[in-house]
Order: structure tokens, then sequence, then C-alpha cells
């Protein structure tokens, strides 16, 4: 396939459709590529940002492991760099494209982006299509050409050079595709290009150009094909422009060319004849590749009447002057279509649209419940508008019912969510939750009762707090050895605080804290607790007293139970 013509021919498109996909995604860079017996070609891409080679092998070696999707990371000169790259198929599932998106921020698309680029898939698809289409044309078109006349050239609006016969490759070999034709041909006869592209006309005319250093002379004639004027040429021969200015051979002219019939004249030689018997079996090759061509061309006729999706084509009237069968199941009811006429006003309003800006764009409508992509295209020069569209319905409601089972789902956590916070809210203990690098994500009320503290603290730590209560930092560090130690053994440990109320009162609060562990044993959180227990110290406490006063006394002591029993007695 020749590439570069059939990216030139449709640029307008594949930009538009690159844009657009920038916008929904909201990305820095977006390109597209087209597939080849797998290998990936470039066709277009928007945004500034380089990507290595190396990259590109990486990405697309795993999207075709995967198969329809693939997302990395990577860094370039020290940024961190996000992509995703979706498959683009056609209607045989076969791979046909690559659409790939880059970002400075983490790609997270919602689901309305997600229609939006499944919608840009199919544009993508509609023009990898017709570049297909348009190569395949073109192939065919080169194949009579070289039967006809191996000299020809292929030139669009601005006189660039996009294709050359084989005969002027060796005829003229310094002119090379992109080259400007003016570089190298003079025409005669006030040949006007700009007025021929403009009115894109013909006439049966034959012309005449010469080569630069005039030692080539041709006649010519013309034709416009889809924005491109082909030029069919004859070499000129006489006594001025000889055959061998041309360095050419026999072979290397068309077989009906009344110069190889002059040649074939000259020669009676056995050797004549041989060749005379070759030109005939190469003519029965040649026609038996036409006839393939032909039968070839007849099927792609046949492709919008048996495609599955609505294809519909309009004047500038909006009259409906075809429409394949997929259209007439729910696409013409749906957009009102009676009788050839088109009712539904906003479709009205769209395809105007297209008409007036001569380019092409794609929408999405619904209409009696169902959902429809559709893109828009302005054929030049032909006096009429295509729409290719596909029914999504089902894709549309499948979505719907996912995001109505994700809000229950979101809802029954949130439900969970305020039933264990409420649970932990009022346990009568402190319970704080730590990430793995001693940052406060939850703080319950009984261990800080201020709410506004104990919203300031998530996300911070231990030092935070006592800088805030303007207290010095020793329990800080005491508290961040502990946690050191818990997440190098990954065991609870248990100590006991005690300090003073700044009314002097004493308080003693008995401490744990240990892991938290994920499903594959690595700590996700530390979870520490606390239960005052200074009543049951005191009393500890005052109980040794009073043992220590009974046991020194002289006097006797008794201690009776309930029963009034004898429990304990000094010595």
């Amino acid at each position: 396939m020749n590439h570069e013509l059939q990216i030139s021919l449709f640029k307008d498109d594949i930009k538009c459709t690159l844009e657009s996909i920038l916008e929904i995604c909201e990305v820095e860079f977006a390109c597209i590529h087209s597939l080849s017996d797998n290998q990936p070609f470039l066709i277009g891409q928007e945004g500034s940002m380089k990507i290595k080679p190396k990259t590109w092998t990486t990405i697309f070696d795993s999207l075709f492991n995967d198969g329809n999707h693939f997302k990395s990371t990577f860094n370039r000169t020290g940024q961190k760099i996000y992509h995703e790259s979706f498959m683009v198929k056609n209607q045989d599932e076969k791979r046909y494209g690559v659409i790939s998106i880059f970002s400075f921020q983490e790609l997270e698309l919602n689901s309305t982006q997600k229609k939006l680029l499944d919608t840009a898939k199919v544009s993508i698809r509609l023009i990898l299509e017709k570049m297909d289409l348009g190569a395949y044309k073109s192939s065919c078109m080169n194949s009579m050409l070289e039967l006809n006349n191996e000299f020809y050239l292929k030139i669009n609006s601005e006189l660039i050079i996009l294709e050359i016969g084989p005969n002027f490759l060796i005829s003229l070999p310094k002119m090379k595709v992109g080259d400007k034709l003016s570089d190298f041909l003079i025409f005669q006869n006030n040949f006007d290009f700009i007025e021929l592209f403009e009115n894109k006309s013909r006439d049966k005319t034959v012309y005449f150009f010469n080569s630069i250093d005039d030692s080539q002379r041709y006649k010519f004639s013309y034709v416009m094909h889809e924005g491109i004027m082909v030029i069919g040429a004859s070499p000129v021969i006489n006594t001025k422009y000889t055959l061998s200015n041309y360095q050419l051979r026999l072979d290397d002219f068309s077989k009906h060319d009344y110069i190889a019939e002059f040649m074939f004249l000259q020669q009676t030689s056995e050797r004549s004849l041989n060749e005379a018997r070759e030109i005939s079996k190469n003519l029965v090759k040649k026609n038996v590749q036409i006839k393939q061509a032909q039968n070839e061309i007849v099927a792609l006729s046949k492709f919008p009447s048996e495609n599955p999706n609505p294809i519909l084509r309009f004047n500038y009237e909006l009259e409906l002057i075809y429409s394949n069968t997929a259209s007439e199941k729910t696409f013409i009811s749906d957009f009102k279509i009676q009788n050839g006429n088109l009712s539904d006003k906003k479709l009205r309003q769209n395809l105007k649209k297209v008409i007036q800006s001569k380019s092409s764009e794609s929408f999405f409508e619904t209409r009696n419940s169902r959902h429809y992509t559709m893109t828009v295209v302005f054929v030049e020069g032909q006096s009429y508008i295509n729409i290719y569209a596909n029914d999504i319905s089902n894709y549309v409601n499948e979505v719907n019912r996912k995001e109505v089972s994700l809000l229950d789902l979101k809802n029954e956590i949130q439900v969970q969510k305020e039933f264990y916070e409420f649970i932990l809210d009022n346990l009568p203990a402190d319970i704080a939750v730590f990430d793995t690098n001693h940052k406060y994500v939850y703080i319950n009320p009984q261990g800080i009762k201020d709410e506004k503290i104990r919203s300031f603290m998530i996300g911070k730590d231990d030092f935070d707090y006592f800088k805030l209560k303007k207290l010095p930092d020793d329990k800080a560090r005491e508290r961040r050895n502990i946690f050191k130690s818990i997440m190098a053994a990954k065991e609870f440990i248990n100590w006991t605080d005690e300090f003073s109320r700044k009314n002097g009162k004493r308080e003693v609060i008995q401490r744990s804290m240990g892991p938290l562990f994920d499903d594959y044993g690595n700590v996700k959180y530390v979870i520490g607790y606390g239960t005052d227990i200074t009543k049951r110290v005191m009393a500890e406490e005052e109980n040794i007293r009073l043992s220590l006063v009974a046991k020194n006394t002289n006097n006797g002591v008794l201690m009776l139970n309930k029963n009034r029993e004898v429990s304990w007695a000094n010595a």
C-alpha cells in the first residue's frame, strides 16, 4: 500500500479525529497506527511528545500479546509518562489499527470518555477502511495504466509528485516522489494547472511537455481522480528526440503503443518472433489480472449493501438517495425518514453543518431508546454526503446497568463503612490507625476528643501533634521507636503511658500497637489502642500501701469476706 499517498488524501479526517481524542481523553499526545500483517505504520499524531522506538516496540509487543488494551507507565528525562493503547478492529474482529494516548497525569477514563473513545474507534476504522479502499482502487488504476502505458504521473494541486510510472523512473531517474513537477518538466500550450484543479474538469486535447534539458519530449493527456491529476504520456520519437535519449527498450513500452509497433516492424529476426510470443503471454496474464481486479471492484461495490450497520447517502437538499438494508431495520423510522424526506430536526441541523463546513463530523444521538454513533462524511465534488452509523444500544444499556450495579455496591460499602466507624467511634477506648509511614489515617473520638484537632491529625504524625500542643517531643520519639520495632518484627507491642493532665490529675493508659496484614502477608496498616487503667493502678497501689501498714503494725489485723470469714491476718 502507498501509505504516504493515502495519508495525504485523508489527513484532514485523521487530524480531526486525533484532535477529538486529545479533547475527549484530556491528554497531551495521541497517535494512530494502521496495521498491515501486524506491522504498525504511523498515519497521524497530535500533541507535543516524542516517544522512543524502543518504547513503541514494548507497547506493540505487549498489546499484541494482550489483544485489545495495554496500559503502562515509563520515564522520560526524569518525568513519569502515563500511557494507554487500544486495538481497533474491523467487522471481522481482525486487528486493523491502534490508538495510543499519553499524559503527564495518571489516566483514569470515566464512562463518558470511554463511550466517546469507542465512537472515535469507529471513525478510525472507517478512515482505515476508506484508506484501504483508496489504496486498492489506486492499485487497480496503476495496473490499468501500466497495461496501457507505463509513462504516467500522479500529482496534487501543488504540483507535488505522488507517484511515478515505471518508464518515467527509467527515462527521468532523478525525478522522485515528493519533488515538484516543474523542477523537471516544461509544459507547452499554456497548460494551466491551477484552473484545471479548481474546475476539476478535463478535455480531450493532447498536450506536450519537454524535459528541462530539452533532450526528451512527450505528448500527454490527463484525468482528474479524487483530487489528483493522473497524467498519461507517450515519448515523441523523431530525429531530434531519438529513442536513445529515453534510455528505454522494447519491453519498456506498452504492448500496443505505436512506438512498440514501429520497432516490432523493424525486427524481422528469429529473436523478434520469440519476443512477440512473450508479449502475447504477458498480455494474457495482464488480462487475467484485469479481470480479477474488475471482479474485486464489483465485490467492493456491494460492500455498503452488505454492511450490517446503517449506511445512507443524502444530497445537499437533504433528500435520501441511497440507504442499505441495515438502515431500514430501525434507523430510518427512528430518524423520521419517509418517502426520501428527512424530518428529524436535530439530524437535519447536523447534516447542514457538515455541508456548510465541507468536512466530516461524528455525532452521538438517541432516538426511541436506541443509541447511535454517526460519522457524516462530506464527499468532495460529488454533491452528496454519506452517513456511516452504528447502533450501540446494547453497549450503552450494558454500561448503564453496570453503573447502577456500581452505585449499589458503592452504597453498600458506604453503609458498611458507617457501621464500622460507628462501632469504633463509640468504643470506650482510644483507637488510632496508621499507614506504613506512621501517619494517622483514622482516630476515634476517645483518642482525640476535639473534632478539629482530630481532623487536622489525619495524614500527620505524633511529632505534628506534640508541636501543635507545644509539648516536648520525647513521647513522639518513643512512639516512633516502638513503630519501627513493630514494622521490623511484625508483632504487637504492649506498654504503659503515664502523664499528668493540666489540672494536675494523674492518668495511666495501657497501650497496644501491632500490624494489620493484607492478603499477601504484607503490612498494610498499624493499629494502636489504649485503655485508661488509672483507677485500677491507683487501687492496686493503695492496697499495697495498706498491706505494708498492716504488716508493720503491732496490733492484730484481720480481713473478713462477705460471709464474715477470715481471709487474711497479720503476723
